[in-house]
């Protein structure tokens, strides 16, 4: 399984480089560090850089990526 996904994102990555602004993984498990360092390995610098993993609700990066946590409060994620 982990040999299909790391080929699944390699695939992705070459053929649409810059398809990803940014990502933010929420809640994420304590165990989700054990495979994103096999993840890791097939991406990009430049790709790893854009995903920002949160074991909580990502705070004020998630809320100033939405344009401020007010807006945030608005539409009550």
């Amino acid at each position: 399984g982990l040999r299909m996904l790391t080929r699944v994102l390699s695939v992705g990555q070459e053929h649409y480089p810059e398809n990803l602004r940014r990502c933010f993984v929420l809640n994420a498990p304590s165990f989700f560090s054990m495979g994103w360092s096999a993840v890791t390995s097939v991406l990009s610098e430049s790709t790893v850089a854009k995903i920002h993993i949160f074991r909580d609700d990502g705070g004020d990066e998630v809320g100033d990526c939405l344009g401020g946590n007010d807006v945030v409060k608005e539409i009550d994620l």
